[in-house]
């Protein structure tokens, strides 16, 4: 739980708000309104003027119309059930919170430390042009929130959502089912109970690039790819996750069926408890195998380097369950014949020069293990 306490003009508390990370404002708008009523008398509905010493912008659209500027306010209460707002904002020394009800909201921040907290509605938060520290908490509603420059924490509710990342530091809980395309800072999404996300990463990225965490829940999701390097734990809920193309990616299965993509060289992949598929990308990537039956997909233009070297792939806890996928019978009867034991480790090569080290495997290969 978090909670803030609004204060007046002499520095007088007048309201506590508490929510969850999920954004549901246990005291909602219409009730903090009538508090702020209650404790201060000079308190006015906002209406492009100042709201005496309080401090205070309470917005009534059934009285002020569709649009209302609160910049430089220290608090807003929207009192929006049912009817749409749109509310310019920000602004604030020390920061501005705005409690929407669920009626649905369109804000704009321009500058300052803001929190939004909406309790539904279809919102649409946009915060970039603002540099401060911002969150977003929404309870429910099919919401568009556009982050900024600045550290960012949201929470878009259990409904169809669309995130769009910015470039500082970011923090996404997930709850609903939603698009989330990353910016160009650290970035952290966690999906909870219930959620499950499309992650879209830019094709490329000014600077030094995306880094992403990714925590899934219990239903499916998918991370696409995109710059950066990306450490994905697919969870119960399992999919589709692709690395980013700076390499050096961890991507570890969990006990959903999940399938994992290499998105440069350094990778490491890991399977999980179900039938996982893990899909080398180019250069040298690290593959372990899960509890479950695991294929290991060797067939991703993984090309010798300059030097001629070639590259390695070296696969872990490889077992009779387990398939090499290597492309074609060609491939196969090529691996079957370069394949011998060095030490402990079994090897073989691709057709494109690949060198393959099956670690702590000193078994024989046949056509009923690489396809």
């Amino acid at each position: 739980m978090t909670q803030v306490t609004v204060t007046g003009g002499q520095g007088n508390p007048a309201a506590v708000i508490t929510y969850d990370s999920q954004g549901l404002a246990l005291m909602k708008a219409e009730a903090l309104a009538a508090v702020i009523d209650a404790a201060y008398t000079t308190a006015v509905y906002y209406n492009h003027f100042e709201v005496g010493q309080s401090g205070y912008a309470i917005i009534d659209p059934a009285r002020v119309g569709s649009a209302s500027d609160v910049r430089g306010f220290s608090a807003v209460v929207v009192e929006n059930d049912g009817t749409p707002t749109s509310v310019i904002g920000g602004g604030t020394p020390g920061g501005q919170i705005v409690l929407a009800g669920d009626g649905g909201m369109y804000f704009t921040a321009t500058s300052g430390d803001v929190t939004v907290v909406a309790g539904g509605g279809n919102n649409r938060i946009n915060l970039a042009g603002d540099s401060g520290d911002d969150a977003v908490y929404i309870a429910a509603g099919d919401n568009t929130v556009i982050g900024g420059s600045g550290n960012t924490t949201i929470a878009a509710g259990i409904g169809d959502n669309t995130i769009r990342l910015g470039a500082g530091v970011s923090e996404v809980y997930d709850t609903g089912h939603d698009r989330v395309f990353l910016g160009s800072g650290s970035e952290t999404i966690n999906v909870g109970a219930g959620g499950s996300v499309d992650v879209f990463g830019a094709a490329s990225v000014a600077g030094s690039g995306v880094t992403l965490t990714f925590i899934n829940g219990d239903e499916r999701s998918t991370v696409h790819g995109g710059a950066g390097t990306y450490h994905i734990e697919a969870g119960a809920g399992g999919g589709v996750f692709k690395g980013g193309s700076a390499g050096d990616n961890y991507l570890v299965a969990g006990s959903g069926k999940a399938t994992l993509f290499g998105g440069g060289a350094g990778d490491t992949l890991i399977g999980g408890s179900a039938a996982d598929r893990l899909v080398a990308a180019l250069g040298n990537e690290t593959l372990m195998g899960g509890t479950g039956a695991t294929t290991f997909n060797l067939t991703v233009h993984d090309l010798p380097d300059s030097a001629g070297s070639g590259t390695m792939d070296s696969i872990y806890d490889f077992n009779a369950h387990d398939i090499l996928y290597v492309g074609n019978a060609a491939a196969v009867n090529y691996a079957l014949e370069t394949y011998h034991v060095v030490g402990s480790n079994g090897v073989f090569l691709l057709e494109d020069g690949t060198k393959v080290t099956l670690e702590g495997f000193t078994g024989t290969l046949n056509h009923n293990d690489l396809k």
